[in-house]
């Protein structure tokens, strides 16, 4: 029986989510994710499938499916809407929903067809105008990205039709949509709320895949869903279908959870003018919100270093999967050592805690150990792809991201521990091309700079010829 969401706003994370996972994951060779590397800075798109294109198992021919493993689900009746055409799959859903839900099914379908055809033609657009400049037939790298920047918001808005339009009905190419950008955002650490609501709507398919279970629970834990993220783990084996961050992230549920609510408490008191920064970077842009309650001192330095330009031009010099990726030196290898250190913040009274997408500020590190230096934070900072528990009253934690993970996640891996191996083609990192305030108070909290050999502090006045506030505009200076 065709299984059809009759409120299109039903909680699809119910008890019907589990139905699917009472059988055992199994890995199958699920649809080649729909990616374009550009050659100028390796942007990443995809593109819509094919109206009526199959699931990602029936496109991979079931290769690496075997059958004799599953066994017999308890849930409800699964099926393959590959094998339906979309007036079949229509006539079907009118058939078990009142006059109003089918209208808002019907258009919910035609919505998510105008976003594939706008991305498709974006995208083709885009694939054209970097032929003609690869070939130096033009030179026009600013349309580029502007066509790269609309082809990411584009992906955005498919993405989200076709979210909706699974409320409704397991429409083929929805499903196909989905998993494919399931898949790309898993490859980049991108687990946010509609991470967790794609891969959690094809569980609700029977869409039994350890990807999926795997995202939802990665994309639940960062999302402070720990029930789910609880449940989606124990279901999964830890040594052959976990990774290295699921074993981490499910080791440390307890603390992260308590972590979490406190700084969700805290995120629900925050003043709505924060000060933010956005970050242009090559790959796009990052806005980021300063906690500056919590810490004054290091983001009244980091607004400082802003408006002096210092960030422009900065490699993303370390970007490690499910970790981290730090910028902020000068030399671009993370070697350089500050001019002047601040003092560290993560002693107050109230902290905030180290969440994806928190900034934190890098420290010296105490040779032959994994300890820092306390105090020696200066200029480099990281942004992190994952909680880390353990650093939450050891490194300042002073702002976090609030949108561009898309663009985080897509930063050129960098990893200066690594060994490189023979003929390895290194790509360049990526880099902050400018950083800008959008928003600070008119006076800021004074910089607290110390001497970290000598155990005492010295406290550094406002620049008073710092410029105004400035709600949704670049600061001038």
């Amino acid at each position: 029986m065709l299984r059809i969401q009759r409120n299109p706003k039903v909680q699809f994370l119910g008890e019907r989510l589990f139905y699917s996972m009472l059988k055992p994951f199994t890995l199958v060779a699920t649809v080649a994710a729909i990616l374009w590397f550009s050659g100028l800075n390796h942007f990443v798109s995809a593109q819509p499938p094919e109206a009526g294109a199959g699931t990602a198992e029936s496109q991979a021919g079931h290769e690496g499916h075997d059958h004799g493993t599953e066994t017999a689900s308890d849930g409800p009746t699964s099926f393959d809407p590959a094998q339906m055409t979309e007036d079949e799959l229509l006539k079907m859903f009118r058939s078990q929903v009142d006059e109003q839900t089918y209208k808002l099914g019907q258009e919910a379908l035609e919505r998510f067809k105008s976003q594939s055809e706008e991305l498709k033609k974006v995208v083709t657009e885009m694939r054209v105008v970097h032929t003609k400049i690869r070939n130096h037939i033009i030179d026009d790298q600013p349309r580029y990205i502007e066509l790269r920047d609309q082809s990411r918001k584009q992906i955005g808005k498919t993405y989200r039709a076709a979210l909706d339009l699974l409320d409704f009905m397991p429409h083929a190419s929805a499903m196909q949509f989905v998993n494919t950008m399931i898949q790309q955002r898993m490859q980049y650490g991108v687990y946010d709320a509609e991470t967790k609501e794609g891969a959690a709507k094809l569980l609700d398919y029977n869409a039994s895949y350890v990807h999926l279970a795997l995202a939802t629970a990665r994309a639940a834990t960062m999302t402070g869903d720990f029930v789910t993220a609880q449940r989606v783990y124990e279901k999964l084996d830890p040594e052959k279908e976990m990774e290295d961050l699921d074993r981490r992230l499910f080791a440390t549920q307890e603390e992260l959870k308590e972590q979490f609510q406190i700084e969700q408490a805290l995120r629900d008191n925050d003043p709505d003018d924060l000060p933010k920064v956005r970050l242009k970077t090559t790959r796009g842009d990052i806005l980021v919100e300063l906690y500056i309650n919590e810490a004054p001192s290091t983001v009244a330095n980091f607004i400082r270093l802003v408006e002096e330009g210092f960030y422009d031009g900065l490699d993303f010099f370390q970007v490690v999967d499910h970790v981290l990726a730090i910028t902020g030196d000068p030399l671009g290898d993370g070697s350089s050592i500050p001019e002047k250190f601040l003092q560290d913040e993560d002693k107050r009274d109230t902290v905030r805690m180290p969440l994806y997408g928190s900034l934190v500020m890098a420290k010296l590190p105490v040779p032959n150990t994994k300890d820092f230096v306390p105090n020696s934070a200066g200029t480099q900072f990281a942004i992190l792809f994952s909680p880390l528990p353990h650093i939450s009253h050891s490194q300042t934690i002073f702002g976090r991201v609030i949108e561009g993970f898309d663009v985080l996640g897509s930063l050129e891996r960098v990893d200066p521990t690594k060994e490189k191996k023979k003929n390895e083609i290194a790509y360049p990192p990526d880099r902050i091309v400018e950083a800008t305030v959008i928003n600070r108070p008119d006076t800021l909290p004074e910089i607290k700079f110390v001497d970290p050999t000598a155990g005492r502090s010295a406290t550094v006045p406002a620049n008073p010829d710092l410029p105004p506030l400035n709600l949704g505009a670049p600061a001038t200076r």
